[in-house]
C-alpha cells in the first residue's frame, strides 16, 4: 500500500512539472508569435505610408502649378521625413503621423 502510493505521489509530481514547462513553452511560443505579427503590421504600415507618400508625390508632379511649385520642388526631403516619422512613429499599430491631404 504506503510504497505504491508514494510511487503514484512522485508520478503525479513529475506530470505537474512535464505539464508546467509544456504550458509555460506555450506561453513563450506565444508571446513570440505576437512580437512577431506587430512586427509585421509596423512593416506594413511603414510601407503603405511609402506607398502614400510616393502616390502623393507623383500625382503633385503630375499636376503641377506654379502655387505648388516651391512643394514639389521639396518632395523629395518630404518623402524622407515621411519614411522617418513612419519609422518611428507607430503605436499599437496605428500611425501618429496626421495624413493632411
Amino acid at each position: 500500500g504506503g510504497a505504491a502510493c508514494t510511487e503514484v505521489a512522485a508520478a503525479l509530481d513529475r506530470l505537474a512539472g512535464t505539464y508546467e514547462r509544456v504550458e509555460a513553452a506555450k506561453q513563450m511560443e506565444a508571446t513570440r508569435l505576437e512580437d512577431r505579427r506587430l512586427e509585421a503590421m509596423r512593416d506594413l504600415e511603414i510601407e503603405r505610408m511609402r506607398v502614400l507618400a510616393d502616390v502623393a508625390i507623383s500625382t503633385s508632379d503630375d499636376t503641377q502649378t506654379p502655387a505648388t511649385s516651391a512643394a514639389i520642388s521639396t518632395s523629395a526631403d518630404t518623402h524622407t521625413s515621411v519614411a522617418a516619422a513612419a519609422s518611428g512613429g507607430l503605436v499599437g499599430g496605428t500611425s501618429t503621423v496626421d495624413w493632411a491631404w
